[in-house]
């Protein structure tokens, strides 16, 4: 999570400081790794 840039976070939500300041390569390996861990535990 530190490499995703300013933000900060709560159980369930992720608040981005600036879109600007986020690394957009680590905020897609993030959701892309939260969504199948969702489909995974919903099947």
């Amino acid at each position: 999570m530190a490499a995703l840039g300013p933000h900060r976070a709560s159980k369930v939500c992720l608040y981005l400081t600036r879109l600007t300041g986020v690394d957009r390569g680590v905020l897609r390996t993030l959701l892309e790794r939260e969504l199948a861990e969702s489909h995974a535990q919903a099947c």
